[in-house]
C-alpha cells in the first residue's frame, strides 16, 4: 500500500469519525426527524468506502490458492538376478532393490562379486530375497552352475560332485512354495583313479644342464635348480610340470646318492620314469663309474636301478691345461683388497673357471704361487704373498678341488715379471699364478 493511499484512508476514517459524532449530536437533538443532509452524507461515505476498497484490492496482490496434490501410487517391480559360479568365484547380474541386498548376499555367498549389477528402489520381493539367502547352502555344493530368477521363475543349473549332493538340493527345492522352480542338476561322472608318479630327466653337457619332468611343487623345482647351481652348473628348465596330487617322488633317494658323481660326468643323463632310475654318461675321472654303481645298490628294492658309465682317459696334457688356465688369467688377474689376503668379489668368478678345469682333471697337481710388487719391506711382502696363495687354495678346495692336489707358496717380491719402476708394472707383478705340476 502506498503512502498516499494510507493518508487518504486516515483522512477518510477521520471524516467518518467526525460524521458520526455530528450525527449522534443531531440525533440527540432531533431523534424523530431525518433530514436530507444526513442521507446525502451517508451516500457520499458509502461511495467513498467502495472506492477505497477497490483501491486496496488493486494495490495488494491476491494470494494464490493452494492446490492439494494427490500422491501417485508407485507400482513395485519384481527383482531379477542371475548368480554364476565358476570354481570358487561367484558373480551376480541383474536388478536388486538396494546395495543392502547385495551386502546381505555377499555375507552368505563367499566370494560373491558384482558384475553388471543395478539397483532399483522400486524393485523388491522380500519372499524371494529371503529364499535366495537360504539357497547359499546348496549353491556351495555346485562345482559350477547358476541360479536365475525372473518373472516368478526360479531356474537352477549346475554340476555337483555326488549323488547325495543332488538329492539334498532336490529336497530343498521341493520345499520352496509360491515360486515356479526349474532345476537341472547333474552329477559329475567319476574319473578313473590315476596313480601320480614323479618323472625326472637331467641332461648334462659340460657345465650346462637341462632339467624336465613332473614335480610335486614349484619349490621342488627351485630346490633342484639351486642344488645344481651350487656346483657352478648352468641350468635350463624345459617342460617342468607341477602336479599337486603327486605321490612322494621315489627318484630323490638315488639322486642324492649319485649327485656328486654325476657332476663329474663330462656328459650324461639321469632319468626316472615309473619305477626305473638310470644314470648314463661319460667321465674322465677314475673311480666315478664304480662309485655310481655301488651307491645305487644302497637305495633298496623299491626302484629298478641301472647305470652305464664309460671312463674316457683325459685328452688334455699338462701343457693344454696350463694354457687354458693362462688364457683365463690374461683377461683378468686375481686381485685382493689392499695390503690383505681377502679376495675382491670380482675375482671369485675367475677362480670358479679355474676350479672347473681342475675338477675336469682331478689327478692334476697344481702349485698356487703368490707374488707382490716391491713396495714395503721384503719380509712383509713374503708373508702377504703366502697369505694370498693360501686364500686361493682354500677357495678352490671349497669348490670341490682335492686338497692334496693343491700346494700354495708365497714368493713375495722375489720373482717380478717386469721392473717395479711404474704403477702399471707394479700391478703386473702383483699376481697369483697356477703352475701345473703334472699327475
Amino acid at each position: 500500500m502506498s503512502k498516499k493511499t494510507l493518508v487518504w484512508l486516515l483522512l477518510l476514517l477521520l471524516g467518518v469519525f467526525i460524521f458520526f459524532c455530528i450525527k449522534t449530536k443531531i440525533s440527540d437533538m432531533m431523534p424523530l426527524k431525518e433530514n436530507n443532509t444526513t442521507h446525502q452524507v451517508q451516500k457520499v461515505l458509502q461511495e467513498t468506502t467502495k472506492k477505497q476498497k477497490l483501491m486496496m484490492q488493486n494495490s495488494t496482490p491476491a494470494k494464490p490458492q493452494k492446490v492439494q496434490e494427490i500422491p501417485k501410487k508407485i507400482q513395485k517391480k519384481d527383482i531379477s538376478f542371475k548368480i554364476d559360479k565358476s570354481a570358487d568365484e561367484i558373480s551376480i547380474d541383474g536388478v536388486l532393490n538396494s546395495k543392502d541386498d547385495f551386502i546381505n548376499l555377499a555375507s552368505k555367498y563367499k566370494g560373491l562379486k558384482k558384475r553388471h549389477l543395478k539397483y532399483n528402489s522400486n524393485a523388491e520381493n522380500t519372499k524371494i530375497m529371503n529364499m535366495l539367502l537360504s539357497l547359499n547352502s546348496i549353491f556351495d555344493k555346485f562345482k559350477n552352475g547358476y541360479i536365475d530368477y525372473h518373472d516368478g521363475l526360479l531356474t537352477l543349473k549346475g554340476l555337483v560332485a555326488s549323488k547325495e549332493d543332488k538329492e539334498l538340493i532336490d529336497a530343498t527345492l521341493k520345499s520352496i512354495k509360491g515360486v515356479q522352480v526349474n532345476s537341472n542338476i547333474v552329477v559329475e561322472e567319476p574319473k578313473n583313479k590315476v596313480e601320480h608318479i614323479g618323472k625326472l630327466s637331467i641332461t648334462k653337457q659340460g657345465d650346462e644342464v637341462t632339467i624336465s619332468g613332473i614335480f610335486s611343487s614349484e619349490k621342488e623345482i627351485d630346490d633342484l635348480i639351486k642344488l645344481l647351481k651350487s656346483k657352478n652348473l648352468k641350468v635350463k628348465k624345459e617342460l617342468c610340470i607341477v602336479d599337486s596330487d603327486l605321490k612322494e617322488d621315489r627318484w630323490k633317494v638315488p639322486f642324492v646318492l649319485v649327485f656328486d658323481d654325476f657332476v663329474q660326468l663330462t656328459k650324461g643323463t639321469i632319468q626316472f620314469d615309473k619305477d626305473t632310475f638310470s644314470v648314463i654318461g661319460e667321465t674322465q675321472v677314475k673311480g666315478v663309474k664304480e662309485d655310481i654303481a655301488s651307491r645305487l645298490v644302497q637305495t633298496g628294492d623299491d626302484v629298478v636301478l641301472t647305470s652305464d658309465i664309460t671312463y674316457i682317459k683325459p685328452k688334455n696334457t699338462k701343457v693344454e691345461i696350463q694354457e687354458k688356465i693362462n688364457s683365463i688369467l690374461k683377461l683378468k688377474s686375481v686381485r685382493f683388497k689392499t695390503a690383505t689376503g681377502a679376495l675382491v668379489d670380482e675375482s671369485k668368478p675367475i677362480l670358479d673357471e679355474v676350479a672347473k678345469i681342475l675338477l675336469a682333471n682331478p689327478d692334476v697337481k697344481v702349485e698356487i704361487a703368490g707374488h707382490t710388487d716391491s713396495d714395503g719391506e721384503a719380509k712383509s711382502n713374503l708373508i702377504l704373498s703366502q697369505h694370498r696363495a693360501d686364500t686361493v687354495r682354500k677357495y678352490l678346495i671349497k669348490k670341490g678341488v682335492k686338497a692334496e692336489n693343491l700346494k700354495a707358496i708365497g714368493y713375495g717380491e722375489g720373482r717380478p715379471l717386469v721392473k717395479n719402476n711404474s704403477e702399471k708394472n707394479k700391478q703386473i707383478n702383483r699376481r697369483v699364478e697356477f703352475i701345473i705340476l703334472g699327475e
